[in-house]
């Protein structure tokens, strides 16, 4: 009713402005009295249109409280759907039950005279166990004089198993000793061979039978060996293993020089890559601040702040310094501002940044949740600037920010469990509200 009112005194005031619209072209000698006129009917049209604003808003609202109110409709008539069928499947439960009562009463009878024949049953299994007890405890004696008979067994195996393992051992001993023999006698033989290179066959027979005692042929033969051991032993492969070492080393110095040459490559690269790094850091560091602060003082009416690094010298690896400055107060370190101003700092290089590579897309995740409204105001014109060639998708609770949005959408649950989007075109609501 209040909209339909609204709507009256607007069309009213329309249509009051329209006859003074044609009156004073006709009425030029009272065009002072029509002035006066004019003035007031803007004024009523002024308070018409407040009027109607907040008629538009009572009916955003109700629109959102209908939709709950639906969902809430919905849910319940689901509610008493499942209790409807809930009474069915428990009147189908309560017949179930009442049957399987009846079966259990006829159960009962024939379970009472079933369990006097198994009493019966009982008494005679009891006999046969006591029968059965005696003859186990019989069988039980058998079994242990078997048993011993058996282990008696088990001992005389275990002696002739240990006396055979012996025997295998000394056989096992004796072919060990015959093999280190045959061994002996063929190395003697290799190296008869390899010393004289002719075959052992032949010394064997070119072999003179030696005078003397064996005691004086055993003081030489250990003479001549004591002077062949002091010589120590000759490397015959001398040469060939100096020919493969000296390979060895030419490649491995051939690996080292391309390591080396890579490595310098690879400094020379990285020297390269940082140069290029740092040029375009500093390139996009200076457009940032410059963006930054035309963004602050925007979003401010005025104020400096200002973007910097710790480390000049190592652009890469120093730190960022943001100093701010609202206007009215003096320049401090982001730190020591209020949480609305923080806030608007933060707003301010995220669209500094943003400005060196404008997207086509933007989100904002409840960026106004800590500003009040001026500071509000400030972010929803911040916002009409940019819209004109990006789309923002701004998740918010704050009604200031809703009222400027073109579109709204909101997440209702008609069904539980099963959510749904609502939309509403904003920028429509005046032109449908007129008709």
């Amino acid at each position: 009713r209040r909209l339909e009112a609204t709507r009256a005194a607007r069309d009213g005031a329309l249509q009051r402005a329209r006859s003074a619209e044609s009156e004073g072209s006709g009425l030029v000698e009272r065009e002072e009295a029509q002035r006066a006129a004019e003035e007031a009917e803007r004024n009523t049209l002024a308070t018409v249109e407040r009027e109607w604003e907040q008629a538009r808003e009572a009916e955003a609202e109700a629109s959102i409280r209908a939709a709950r109110m639906e969902s809430e409709v919905e849910r319940l008539a689901g509610r008493i759907r499942n209790a409807r069928d809930s009474v069915e499947r428990a009147a189908g439960r309560l017949e179930a039950l009442e049957n399987e009562a009846a079966e259990l009463s006829d159960n009962l009878v024939t379970v009472r005279s079933a369990r006097g024949e198994g009493r019966d049953a009982l008494e005679r299994l009891f006999a046969d166990r006591d029968e059965l007890r005696r003859v186990a405890a019989e069988q039980d004696r058998m079994v242990g004089f078997a048993g011993e008979a058996v282990k008696e067994a088990e001992r005389a195996v275990r002696r002739v198993r240990d006396a055979e393992r012996e025997a295998v051992g000394h056989r096992h001993q004796l072919e060990m000793e015959s093999q280190e023999i045959r061994n002996q006698a063929a190395r003697i033989t290799e190296r008869l061979e390899a010393e004289w290179n002719r075959p052992v066959d032949e010394l064997l027979k070119e072999a003179e039978v030696l005078d003397g005692r064996p005691d004086e042929l055993r003081a030489e033969l250990e003479t001549i060996v004591d002077a062949l051991s002091r010589i120590g032993p000759v490397n015959m492969l001398a040469v060939e293993e100096h020919a493969e070492e000296s390979a060895r080393l030419d490649f491995l110095v051939g690996q080292r020089e391309d390591l080396v040459s890579a490595r310098n490559d690879l400094r020379a690269a990285i020297r390269r890559i940082n140069a290029t790094a740092t040029e375009r850091f500093m390139a996009t560091f200076d457009a940032i601040r410059e963006h930054f602060l035309e963004t602050f003082r925007h979003l401010f009416n005025g104020g400096e702040a200002q973007l910097w690094l710790s480390e000049p010298d190592n652009p890469l690896e120093s730190r960022i310094e943001i100093h701010a400055s609202p206007r009215g107060k003096r320049t401090q370190r982001i730190d020591q501002l209020s949480g609305g101003e923080r806030a608007l700092t933060a707003l301010s290089l995220l669209f500094g940044i943003y400005l060196v590579k404008p997207s086509p897309f933007c989100v904002l995740d409840e960026v106004d949740a800590p500003l009040d409204d001026a500071n509000i105001t400030r972010f929803i014109r911040l916002l009409e600037g940019f819209k004109a060639r990006t789309q923002f998708v701004v998740i918010t609770h704050n009604p200031r920010t809703i009222e400027s949005a073109d579109w709204i959408y909101g997440v209702t649950m008609e069904e539980p469990g099963v959510s749904s989007v609502v939309g509403v075109r904003l920028e429509s609501a005046p032109a449908e509200a007129a008709r």
